[in-house]
C-alpha cells in the first residue's frame, strides 16, 4: 500500500518546487485555461478536505509544469494556467491511500481563457466494501481498513488488529436478554495494511492494534457509519512498565496529554473525568477545566471524557513523545422536564423540589422505589452497584471501555433483524443524562431512586419503550 503521508508530502513538495522554478514558464505559456471543481467524500457524505488534486496532461499536450491544488474546507479546488488540451485529474488523500483503492481519474478538456468544471469523488462505501471484502455478501455488515505503523513511522508487518463488541440474544425459555462479547482479529500485511470485514454497522466497536504483548496501541472506541466503511490508521508503541521502564531501550516514552474541557461556548467544566480506554484510572479537571495525564505509551490512544450533565465524548490521540495538548468541547444534555411543571413546583430549594417529587410519586404512583434507608442497607460502593440487585434493570459492561449501561430485561429492540439491548432512559434530578453520568454520583448523595416501565413512567417526562431510571439527590 502506498504511504499516505510521504506521498502527500512529496506531491506538495513537487508543487512548491515547480511554482518556484517555473515562474518564467507560466508567463511564457500565457494565461491559459482553468479547471474548477469539488471533491466529495463518498464515505462520509460531505466534502473531502485537504485532498491534493493533480492535473496530468494527456498525450499531445506539451505542459511541463506540475499542476496541483489542495481542496479547501468545502472540498473545492482551482487549477489555473493550463495549456489547451486534455488533462486527467487524479486525487491523493490519506483516506484513499489507507484503503489501497484509488479514486477514479476524470478526463477534462481545457481551452484558453475558459474555465472547465469537474467533480471528483473517492469510491463509495458500497464500492469499497465490495472490493475490500469480496467474500462478505451481507450488505448490512461493514469493514474497517487502514494501516498500522510503529511509533517511529515504519510499517508494522504481521501486527494484529483486534475488534471487540457486545452482542445480545434472547433466551427462548425466559425471554431474557443475554449479552456476550464477540472478538475478531486480522493480521497486517508486509506494508502494515489490514482490513477487518463482517463487522456490525452503527454499533460501538473497541479496537486495538498489537505486535506482541508489549507493543500496542491503546483501546479505541470506533463506529462504522451507514456507508459501511471506516478508514482508520493506528500507531503502536512499547508499553511503559510500572517501574518506569519500557519493553525496548529504543522505545519512545514519557508522553503526556494535557488540555481543557469546556462547553460549546468555551466555558470551563470542572470535575470532568478523563480516562484512557482500557485503563482503570482517571483524572479530573480543575476549576479552569484543565487536566494532565503523564507517562502515556507512544501509540494511538482512545480517550473518554465524562462530565455530569453533558454527553460523553470519545476521541483519539496519536502521541509520539513530549507533550500534546487538546481542547475538548462537551455538548450539554437536553433537559426535558415539562416547563409549566417546573414553574409550578420550584417554590423552594432545588433539593426540596426534587425530594418532594420523589416522595409524592412513591406514595401515589406505580413503580419501583428505593429511599435513602434502603440504599444505605444495600451497601453500594458505587451507584451502579444498586442496579445489579434491582428488579427491572440490568447493568451491562463493555469490556475494556469502562462503560456500563442500564438496560431493560423486559423487552428487546432489534438491530438489523437481530435481538439487541433495550437501553433505558436515565434522569438525574429531572435532567436527562447518560448511564455513564451516574458513575460520578456517590451513593451517599442519593435521596431516592425510582424505576419505571414505559407504562408507569411519569407523564411529565419522555419515557421510551425501554423504561426509565430516575435518581434524586439530597
Amino acid at each position: 500500500m502506498p504511504d499516505a503521508f510521504f506521498r502527500f508530502v512529496a506531491a506538495s513538495a513537487r508543487s512548491m518546487l515547480a511554482l518556484v522554478l517555473c515562474v518564467p514558464c507560466l508567463s511564457a505559456q500565457g494565461i491559459g485555461g482553468k479547471i474548477e471543481g469539488v471533491v466529495t467524500d463518498s464515505l462520509r457524505g460531505g466534502p473531502l478536505v485537504g485532498a491534493l488534486v493533480v492535473a496530468t496532461p494527456a498525450a499531445g499536450v506539451h505542459d511541463t509544469v506540475f499542476h496541483g491544488a489542495q481542496t479547501d474546507e468545502r472540498g473545492r479546488f482551482v487549477l489555473a494556467n493550463l495549456r489547451s488540451g486534455a488533462y486527467a485529474l487524479s486525487v491523493e488523500h490519506p483516506v484513499i491511500d489507507s484503503t489501497g483503492i484509488g479514486a477514479p481519474t476524470v478526463a477534462v478538456n481545457v481551452a484558453d481563457d475558459q474555465t472547465a468544471n469537474a467533480s471528483l469523488a473517492i469510491p463509495s462505501g458500497t464500492t469499497l466494501r465490495r472490493a475490500l471484502c469480496a467474500t462478505f455478501r451481507d450488505a448490512r455488515l461493514g469493514v474497517i481498513a487502514g494501516s498500522v505503523r510503529h511509533a517511529g513511522g515504519r510499517p508494522a508487518s504481521d501486527a494484529v488488529v483486534v475488534v471487540s463488541w457486545m452482542d445480545f440474544e434472547v433466551d427462548s425459555g425466559s425471554a431474557r436478554v443475554l449479552s456476550f462479547q464477540v472478538d475478531s482479529s486480522v493480521h497486517t500485511d508486509a506494508n502494515g495494511a489490514y482490513r477487518a470485514c463482517g463487522l456490525p454497522v452503527e454499533r460501538s466497536l473497541f479496537v486495538q492494534a498489537k505486535a506482541g504483548n508489549d507493543v500496542q496501541s491503546g483501546m479505541l472506541e470506533e463506529l462504522i457509519g451507514r456507508s459501511g466503511v471506516l478508514v482508520r490508521d493506528y500507531q503502536i508503541g512499547s508499553v511503559a512498565r510500572e517501574n518506569g521502564g519500557t519493553s525496548s531501550a529504543s522505545a519512545l516514552s514519557g508522553f503526556s496529554l494535557s488540555g481543557r474541557v469546556t462547553t460549546l461556548d468555551d466555558r470551563p467544566i470542572a470535575s470532568a473525568q478523563i480516562m484512557l480506554l482500557g485503563g482503570t484510572g482517571s483524572v479530573a479537571t480543575n476549576d479552569r477545566g484543565e487536566f494532565r495525564i503523564v507517562d502515556i505509551s507512544p501509540g494511538t490512544q482512545g480517550v473518554r471524557v465524562l462530565a455530569l450533565g453533558y454527553y460523553p465524548r470519545a476521541l483519539r490521540v496519536d502521541p509520539v513523545s513530549g507533550e500534546t495538548s487538546v481542547i475538548i468541547k462537551m455538548e450539554n444534555a437536553a433537559v426535558v422536564l415539562d416547563s409549566m411543571r417546573v414553574i409550578a413546583k420550584r417554590t423552594g430549594t432545588r433539593s426540596r423540589y426534587t425530594a418532594r417529587e420523589f416522595d409524592q410519586r412513591k406514595l401515589h404512583s406505580v413503580g419501583t422505589y428505593l429511599d435513602e434507608d434502603q440504599i444505605v442497607a444495600m451497601g453500594p460502593v458505587v451507584t451502579t452497584d444498586i442496579f445489579r440487585h434491582l428488579a427491572g434493570v440490568r447493568v451491562i459492561a463493555m469490556k475494556g471501555s469502562g462503560t456500563e449501561i442500564l438496560v431493560s430485561p423486559r423487552g428487546t429492540v432489534t438491530f438489523q433483524g437481530q435481538a439487541t439491548i433495550c437501553p433505558m432512559d436515565v434522569y438525574l434530578d429531572g435532567m436527562r443524562v447518560t448511564s455513564d453520568d451516574i458513575r460520578m454520583v456517590s451513593p451517599s448523595m442519593l435521596h431516592g431512586i425510582e424505576v419505571h416501565s414505559a407504562a408507569t413512567g411519569p407523564t411529565a417526562y419522555r419515557v421510551g419503550s425501554c423504561g426509565a431510571v430516575f435518581l434524586w439527590t439530597r
